[in-house]
This record gives structure tokens, C-alpha cells and sequence, in this order.
């Protein structure tokens, strides 16, 4: 924080796995917020898989610094009022200028503060910590003079390029050159271990030793004083522990230097000859690896007890059984003190050492025994538990989101994690007859009862997720109830989805009824809710073909288009709007995009599903950002009447448009610029246009009866119009190879042409 004024205001910290660059960032984080001068700290942790993201991180370094710097929670407020669609945004570099920037510099506020970034090469994604670095690196002198920044990081390639390129935009520091890390390591040993050390006849000589032999690793040491203080055993000798420790120093040369170590730990703790107590060690260690989300060893145990039920042998019979692994295992995890706690590991070489089997040898984990553990475990504890109004809700008059938080404490955190993340589970575990058996089991018999309770949680999306998943899984198996059924229950979400996520009652008053008569999920529950209101007439035998209805158009809907991935929709209306739906639960995603000054007439997706282009009576195309609904650019502008049609290339990096100016004209999709003249040649309105897949050639057609073909490159008309047609052409398209092209027209025909 002491700094001249021209120095850089950003620092990174880096250095090899266990050096101690996490020690440092929690030891300033702890000194700075008893300062007063702490705006914010993010961890990466590859443990805690939904918040490894760089867009996470922002939001928390955003909501730190509204708690700890006077008047930054009202300008962030201030900001997010002008821009509503911010929280939305996937762009690392718009969440940090517009929730972090931006309100920085409005604050008037001089107290030194220091923003901390730990574990950066954690980050789930390559691309989004290189979007993060980079945009502290170039914008971090634009904060007022009083912030400063700390990052951590292993030296990954990507961030080693990163640090070239920005070499005068931060300051940086390798672990290995500190001088100083084994005096820090020293202090740190003296003061975890020494009233241990004194009680067991040890002295200061033995932590010097221990922080010279330690190398600068600092895990290696943080891992010892671990070792040494579980050891409890009757007759246990620590000086003899001790000089063992001694010959495990990490050696700066190896690839792995704290292999060694970690493999000592689990030899004093395991007999690798007994198979029972590896099996149980594997098992154990496993589900640890494998959860979606660290879990305590109680709801561990009780998925693992579950799992047992299913095997049929001693796998899981003793509820403690769990214990007698985990509580050993508090050297390399954290959370084993107490059975009702997440556990995780300590490190993450922990987990990279376990999962490699040629550096682990007997003691490596197979993560698909964890994956089947969880995945049996949670289906089976479903059964066991689910059932209706889970919750007791007294009303199907009060929605979801008026609930009383303690609602949901009847869901035991292991149901919670079963209902949420069985199907993650699957794409590990090879499909089979019995796994599939149980899955058709629980969604015959128990669906509805887990929809409830991710209505209740709020997680209805998990819905379509895990069906998608299913499918996805016995893509290569034959399950022919299967099959059905998780088709049906895709279905039963689409239909009722919006009823889901607003009143979980009605998942039985409103839905329930309306299931098909020949529907599985009929002859599954109806029997067992005599109460439920009945159709006399006009009761489906089938699921109908209408999916969903999307409401909230006060006005004609004039265009409407799929996502790539079929997630999303966006739709176009007379009422100057584009919109965009969630094609799963058709609701609407965020507010209408305003923009249009006259009706919208055609809309599309970009092939990669990151951008909508829309075109307007107002002459006018615009491009808007997916994700945020903000508006990318100013309006494409050169048509001198209305557009009609408008699509992106395959490649997304250029735009295609039609007008009522009888021109087709081509933009470039990132600078909005006009590529070349006009095409020009139609003698009325354009009212359809497309690309080839390829990207090589356009497709047009015309009030004037006809459809050309020009050359997306030259702008040059391919061949003679395409005659036929004894009216205007409405609609025309490509085949997906490119060599035919259709085309409907108010004559009332449909006509392909090579």
C-alpha cells in the first residue's frame, strides 16, 4: 500500500502448488480488514464447482466493497438503475467497468483498500481468468489511486503470456525468489506448533528444522503440523514421527515435491495390505472427490448407507462407518472436527495427487466409484424420503416467492444435494440394465414428489437439466419405459413450468389433472389423489403438441427464432419490442429489448447463440447481446425503408438484411459497417434473405416473383434470377449442404430449386 505514485496499482503473486501464495493472500486479507482497509477477497476453489467463475468472483468483489466503502453500495445502485441488464452479463470485461469501475469512481472516498484475487489459475475457465486478468491489468490505473490489488497465482501458460504483454501495467513476484519464505514458514510452524511442541519434549530447533527442510513449500509444512498434531495414537512416538517427516522434504526438482509427503500420511494412517480398510478408504475419499459440492460427513454417510441398501452387502450397514476414515483424514482435509460440516481437501495437489494414479499408486482414487456411490445414494435416498408436501404448506394460496425461509429446513441437506445433482452424476458411470432399473423406478414412482421439492428450492431449471442428462447418458441403451418416461417428465416441465417456479401447490391442483390419460404419469399418481379435480371432457389421451405459450405480448408477434441450443427464443412484435423467452418454462428472460422506433419485423439468433440481430419498419438493424438484452453498437443504418429480413453468417462475423428499398446489404457484425455497395437488381420489395451454410453465397427473394442467388464476397449476382413463381416470394432458404434452395410465394406454392 506504500507506494509511489507511478507504480502500478495492481501486484500478482506467483509461484508452484504449495509454496504458500494462498498463506500470504489470507494473512493480508486478515490484516487489512482489522485495518478497516479490506475491499474484498475471492477465492477460486476447484472443490466448489459453481464458484470457480470470473463472474462470481466480480459480483462478490462488488458486494464486498458495497459492505466496506461508504456510499459504493448506492453507486453501484445508481449504476444497475441506468442499466438493468448488467447482472445478466456474461462479458467479464462489462461486470468489471460496470460493477466495479464505475461505482469506484463515483465514491469519494481516500482510505487505502486492497482488493484480493486467490488461486486465479482455479478459475473454471481459461478464457474467462485470462478475460479477468486482463481487464484488472488494463484498467486497474483508472481506479482512484487508493485501490490496490493482489492476486495469486500457479504460472499457468495462459497467464504467463498475459503477464508479458501487461509487464508495466502490474508488479509481480515469484515465490521462489522470496528470501524471506522460511523465516515466514518458521513463524508460521512456531506458532501452530509451540505449546504442542513443548508438550511433547520437543524445541524451537525442531521448528527451525522443519521450516529449512520445508524448501519455500509452504503446504509441506502446513501439512506436517496437520500430521503431527493427529497423532494420538497410544504409544505413538513424536520425535520418531518427527525425524520421519524430516526425510520427506520436497525437493525443488521434482514435478511433484510434495508427493512424498502426502503418500507417508496415508501409509501411517492405512495398512495398504488390508483390502476391507483400502475398500473403505477409497470409498470415502471418492464421494469427498466426486461431489458436485462439498459435502459434511453426515450427509456422506447417509448416501453411502443409501448406496448399501442398493448393493445388497456390507457396504454401508453402520451408519458411522463413514467416520472411521474421514476423521483420520484431517492432514489433507478440511471439515473432519465435526460431522455436520463441508469437507473438502486442503489443497488442491491433495486432489490432483489422489486422482493420478501412477503418483498415488495403492492410494489412488477412482472417481467413478464416487460418482456411483453419489448417484445410487441419491436416488435411493429420494425414495426413502420423498413424499407429498414435503414442506406442509398449509395454502396453495401463497406463491413460492411469499414463503417463510423455514419452509425448506425440513430438507435435509443430503435430500437437497440428491434432488439437485443425482444426474451430474451419471456421465461418469457407464450405462447399465440396473442403474437404469432404479431410474425408472424413482421417476415412476417418485416425480412429482421430487419436482416439489426443487419447486420449493427454486431449482425448477434441474428439471429439464437432469431429464436432458438421462437421455443423454443411454444414448448407446435400450430402456423403452425409460424412455418414455423421462419424455414425458420433460414434457409434464414444459407444460407446467411456469406453475412450478411460482406455487408449488399447484403442482397437484393445476398439473396433475391435466395429464394425459394414456400418460405413464397417470397411472403412476392419480390413483393416489382421489381429491384431485377430474376432467369430464376434453381430456387429452396424449401429451398435446402445444409445449408452452409464452404470454406477455400485448401485440402481433411478427418473427420468432430459436436459440442454437434450443434454450431460448426470441420473438419480434408490432409493439417496437424484442423479447426473449425460455423455451423450457416460457418465461420471459429480463425485459423487453427497446431500441426499435417502429414495428420489429424479423428477428435471429448468431449461430454461436451470444448475439440477436432484429430489423425494423424503422429502417434500422440492430445487434443486442444475448446474455444482457443491451444493445451492441448503434443501429446499422443505410436502408431507406423498411427492413424485412435480417440473419447472421455461419460464422457470426457478418449480417445480412432486406428491404423494401428492393436492396440486400451486407454488414459487418462487429464494427456495424456496411461491407461493399448494396446488392442491387430486384425490382420490389426484398422480403426474405439468407446465407449458405457455407457462408459463400446469398439467398433472396422478392415482391418482383423472383429469388437470386449472389456472392456474399463480390456482391456480384450468381446465374440468372430463379423464375417461377407467379406472385410475390415471401419466404426463401438454404438446405443445410447449400445445394438446394426453397422458396414459398403468394401464388401458394412451394418451389426447390438446385
Amino acid at each position: 500500500m506504500n507506494r509511489e505514485d507511478d507504480t502500478a496499482q495492481a501486484f500478482i503473486l506467483y509461484g508452484a502448488a504449495g509454496t504458500g501464495k494462498s498463506a500470504i493472500s489470507h494473512t493480508i486479507g486478515k490484516k487489512f480488514k482489522k485495518m478497516n482497509c479490506l475491499g474484498g477477497f475471492f477465492c477460486f476453489n476447484r472443490t466448489f464447482h459453481g464458484e470457480r467463475t470470473a463472474t462470481r468472483a466480480i459480483h462478490s468483489i462488488a458486494y464486498n466493497l458495497g459492505l466496506n466503502v461508504p456510499g459504493f453500495a448506492e453507486a453501484l445502485i445508481e449504476v444497475m438503475d441506468k442499466d438493468p441488464y448488467i447482472l445478466s452479463s456474461t462479458s467479464i470485461k462489462e461486470n468489471w467497468e460496470n460493477l466495479v469501475l464505475k461505482p469506484a469512481e463515483m465514491v469519494n472516498y481516500s482510505n487505502p483498500l486492497v482488493i484480493i484475487i486467490d488461486a486465479l489459475d482455479e478459475c473454471s475457465s481459461i478464457t474467462e481468468r485470462g478475460s479477468l486478468i486482463t481487464s484488472l491489468t488494463e484498467e486497474a490505473y483508472k481506479f482512484p489511486k487508493n485501490y490496490c490489488f493482489l492476486v495469486t497465482s500457479r504460472l499457468e501458460n495462459d497467464i504467463v503470456d498475459i503477464l508479458q504483454n501487461c509487464s508495466n501495467a502490474l508488479q509481480s513476484e515469484d515465490m521462489a525468489q522470496l528470501k524471506q519464505t522460511e523465516d515466514d514458514i518458521y513463524h508460521f510452524i512456531h506458532h501452530k506448533m509451540g505449546s504442542f511442541i513443548r508438550r511433547h519434549s520437543l524445541n524451537d530447533n525442531h521448528c527451525k528444522a522443519l521450516a529449512k527442510m520445508a524448501e519455500g513449500y509452504f503446504q509441506w509444512a502446513f501439512t506436517v503440523c496437520n500430521a503431527l498434531h493427529q497423532i494420538n495414537k497410544p504409544g505413538a512416538n513424536l520425535k520418531k514421527k518427527f525425524s520421519h517427516f524430516m526425510t520427506l522434504g520436497p525437493n525443488s526438482i521434482d514435478l511433484y515435491p510434495l508427493d512424498k509427503l502426502y503418500k507417508s500420511i496415508l501409509e501411517s494412517i492405512f495398512d495398504a495390505s488390508d483390502e476391507d480398510i483400502m475398500n473403505e478408504y477409497r470409498k470415502a475419499v471418492s464421494q469427498v472427490l466426486a461431489a458436485s459440492i462439498p459435502l459434511s460427513q453426515v450427509s456422506l454417510a447417509s448416501l453411502k448407507l443409501a448406496y448399501g441398501h442398493w448393493h445388497g452387502d456390507q457396504y454401508g450397514k453402520e451408519e458411522e462407518e463413514e467416520d472411521l476414515v474421514i476423521q483420520y483424514l484431517g492432514s489433507l482435509f478440511i471439515g473432519v472436527d465435526r460431522p455436520d460440516i463441508p469437507v473438502w481437501p486442503v489443497h488442491t495437489s491433495i486432489r490432483d495427487f489422489l486422482l493420478d494414479g501412477k503418483r498415488s499408486r495403492e492410494f489412488a482414487i477412482n472417481l467413478v466409484e464416487g460418482h456411483t456411490i453419489l448417484a445410487v445414494g441419491s436416488l435411493k435416498i429420494m425414495m426413502e424420503k420423498l413424499h407429498f408436501n414435503m414442506c406442509n404448506l398449509k395454502s396453495s394460496y401463497v406463491p413460492n416467492a411469499n414463503l417463510p425461509s423455514e419452509v425448506v429446513k425440513v430438507i435435509t441437506p443430503e435430500l437437497s444435494y440428491a434432488c439437485c445433482f443425482w444426474h451430474l452424476h451419471l456421465e461418469a458411470i457407464e450405462p447399465n440394465m440396473s442403474l437404469m432399473d432404479l431410474i425408472n423406478k424413482f421417476l415412476y414412482g417418485f416425480s412429482l414428489y421430487w419436482m416439489e421439492v426443487l419447486s420449493i428450492l427454486n431449482r425448477v431449471n434441474v428439471i429439464f437439466r437432469s431429464m436432458e442428462n438421462v437421455q443423454q447418458w443411454m444414448t448407446c441403451s435400450v430402456h423403452g419405459d425409460l424412455e418414455v418416461l423421462v419424455n414425458e417428465i420433460r414434457q409434464f416441465a414444459e407444460v407446467f413450468g411456469k406453475v412450478l417456479v411460482d406455487s408449488t401447490p399447484h403442482l397437484y391442483i393445476s398439473g396433475l389433472p391435466f395429464i394425459p390419460k394414456k400418460s405413464k404419469l397417470q397411472n403412476a399418481y392419480c390413483s393416489y389423489f382421489s381429491r384431485v379435480a377430474r376432467l369430464c371432457y376434453g381430456h387429452n389421451s396424449w401429451w398435446p403438441q402445444l409445449q408452452v405459450l409464452m404470454q406477455g405480448q400485448a401485440h402481433w408477434v411478427t418473427s420468432v427464432a430459436f436459440s442454437p441450443d434450443g434454450k431460448r427464443i426470441v420473438s419480434g412484435s408490432d409493439d417496437n419490442l424484442v423479447r426473449i423467452w425460455n423455451a423450457e418454462t416460457g418465461r420471459l428472460e429480463g425485459d423487453p429489448l427497446e431500441g426499435h422506433t417502429h414495428w420489429v419485423t424479423s428477428v435471429a439468433f448468431s449461430p454461436d447463440g451470444k448475439r440477436i440481430v432484429s430489423g425494423s419498419y424503422d429502417n434500422s438493424v440492430r445487434i443486442w447481446n444475448a446474455e444482457t438484452g443491451r444493445p451492441e453498437g448503434d443501429p446499422l443504418e443505410g436502408h431507406t425503408h423498411q427492413v424485412t429480413s435480417v440473419g447472421f453468417s455461419p460464422d457470426c462475423k457478418r449480417i445480412v438484411s432486406g428491404s423494401y428499398d428492393k436492396s440486400v446489404r451486407i454488414w459487418n457484425a462487429e464494427t456495424g459497417r456496411l461491407e461493399g455497395d448494396p446488392l442491387e437488381g430486384h425490382t420490389e420489395w426484398v422480403t426474405s434473405v439468407g446465407f449458405s451454410s457455407d457462408g459463400k453465397r446469398i439467398v433472396s427473394g422478392s415482391d418482383d416473383s423472383s429469388v437470386r442467388i449472389w456472392n456474399a464476397e463480390t456482391g456480384r449476382l450468381e446465374g440468372d434470377p430463379l423464375e417461377g413463381h407467379t406472385d410475390g416470394v415471401t419466404s426463401v432458404a438454404f438446405s443445410s449442404d447449400g445445394k438446394r434452395i426453397v422458396s414459398g410465394s403468394y401464388d401458394n406454392s412451394v418451389r426447390i430449386w438446385n
